[in-house]
């Protein structure tokens, strides 16, 4: 459980009551991250000294008003993820045994992303970009870009977007979630036999056929389009006195120049690029700010995580590599 609330110095009342709230949780929550107003943490302490689970105070995740500082947060929840989760799988004996990083896979893949958008001494990065996974039980979506307004007569009505930032759509995968994607199809146009075909895949079978293929590259497709809609910025129209104005909420990506795909549903479709396609802007849902006219490449040979890994030691050689094996479509 993540406890927010209140920037520093700010407001004390909700963060101490929820404290108060979650503390009589009788164990049912086993670890709490504490990242609101730092003048409460004292306070919190005392209220959580008789709490069976594990308490952690991190850095206020809104310091300021309009200012966020998400990372401290962030590591703190990667630390618990690793000793207090899934040390039962054998991280302890994976990391007594070489010693080296270990991180969850979605937190690979973000760094990932950062070291090719931002690059490293020696090695420039690509830019802004955008990176889409499509997996069997999610399709995670990583933008690396400040996301400000490019429209004109635009203006902001939201608390600030982080620079790196990953939405995880659970609802949307190629084999735990296909139910949701197989629902989603039936709003478009499909193949004849598309219903049929997607009764084999729920048995967790791969395509092997022509047919099958076709049937599988749309539901990436559509996989890719919803979770990057979901994750873009949009815009609004409201009325004011001087008339009509547009209002963005989330991030603008118009303008990024390079959005990659990952995950076996992009990689190994028979069109990867019919179905990374998915993640850009689109003239009949126009207020939805995706990616006009970037570059498309895909992860070739499913390398994006371990890059994420290898960054943090050899980050020029972990881009290097990255670099000879981003593949254009």
């Amino acid at each position: 459980m993540l406890l927010a609330g209140g920037t520093d110095g700010g407001n004390e009342k909700v963060i101490l009551h929820n404290a108060r709230i979650l503390a009589k949780s009788n164990h049912a929550i086993k670890n709490v991250v504490i990242a609101g107003n730092k003048a409460t943490h004292d306070e919190i302490r005392e209220i959580f000294r008789d709490f069976g689970g594990h308490v952690f105070l991190t850095k206020n995740v809104m310091p300021e008003i309009g200012v966020l500082d998400a990372e401290p947060c962030n590591k703190e929840v990667r630390e618990i993820f690793i000793k207090h989760i899934i040390e039962a799988k054998g991280i302890a004996k994976a990391r007594a045994m070489i010693d080296e990083v270990i991180m969850p896979t979605p937190s690979a893949g973000l760094e990932a992303a950062k070291l090719i958008a931002g690059g490293c001494k020696g090695v420039p990065g690509l830019g802004e970009l955008l990176v889409v996974d499509v997996g069997g039980a999610t399709t995670n979506v990583h933008s690396i870009a400040t996301g400000k307004p490019t429209g004109n007569a635009v203006v902001l009505n939201h608390l600030p977007e982080p620079y790196i930032k990953r939405t995880v759509e659970g609802d949307i995968g190629l084999k735990y979630n296909i139910a949701t994607l197989e629902e989603l199809a039936r709003q478009r146009e499909r193949p004849p036999d598309f219903d049929e075909v997607v009764k084999r895949f729920y048995g967790g079978k791969l395509p092997d056929n022509e047919t099958e293929l076709i049937c599988h590259d749309l539901m990436a497709r559509i996989a890719v389009e919803t979770a990057v809609n979901r994750h873009a910025g949009k815009l609004e129209i409201i009325y004011g006195p001087s008339g009509e104005i547009f209002v963005q909420r989330g991030k603008d990506l118009t303008q990024i120049k390079t959005v990659i795909g990952t995950g076996g549903g992009i990689i190994f479709a028979a069109n990867p690029r019919q179905v990374l396609e998915g993640a850009l802007y689109q003239k009949e849902n126009q207020m939805i700010l995706k990616p006009k006219e970037p570059e498309l490449y895909i992860d070739e040979c499913y390398i994006f995580y371990a890059i994420g890994l290898l960054g943090q030691v050899e980050p020029a050689k972990a881009l290097n590599l990255i670099k000879k094996h981003l593949k254009k479509v």
